[in-house]
C-alpha cells in the first residue's frame, strides 16, 4: 500500500521544461520509493530503502534529489538521475523532509516535535 506520493510542483523562483511536471513520487512500507513518468504510468526509478509508516517524501526544486526519511529514523537523499544515495542524515524519527523552493535546504520534522534545516555547506 502506497503510504504517501508526492509531485514536483511549481516554484516561482526555479523554472522546469513541461515533462518534469510528469514526475511523480510514491513510497511504501513495503517497497522503495519510486520516481513515476505520469503520462506512462512507468516507474522510472526507485530508491533504497522502504518508508516508515507515516513519511512524507520531496524532491527537491532543482529535480535533482528526492529524500526520504526511512525506517531507521534517518533520511535519506538520493539522486534522481543516478537512483544512489548521496547522503544520510541521522535523525530522531523524522516524519517529513521538505526541500525549500528558494534556497538549497532541507527541512525535516520529526514525531518530537522538532524541525531541522540542513543546507550543503
Amino acid at each position: 500500500a502506497v503510504v504517501s506520493t508526492q509531485s514536483t510542483g511549481g516554484s516561482k523562483y526555479v523554472s522546469h521544461t513541461p515533462e518534469t511536471y510528469n514526475l511523480l513520487l510514491s513510497c511504501s512500507v513495503s517497497d522503495t520509493c519510486k520516481l513515476w513518468d505520469a503520462r506512462s504510468g512507468q516507474c522510472v526509478r526507485s530508491f533504497g530503502k522502504p518508508c516508515s509508516i507515516k513519511t512524507i517524501p520531496s524532491i527537491s526544486t532543482c529535480v535533482r534529489y528526492v529524500a526520504t526519511p526511512a525506517e531507521d529514523q534517518a533520511v535519506y537523499m538520493y539522486d534522481i538521475r543516478g537512483g544512489e544515495s548521496v547522503h544520510k542524515i541521522q535523525t530522531e524519527g523524522a516524519l517529513v523532509s521538505q526541500f525549500s523552493p528558494r534556497f538549497p535546504q532541507l527541512a525535516i520534522g520529526s514525531n518530537d516535535g522538532f524541525v531541522s534545516f540542513y543546507n550543503d555547506s
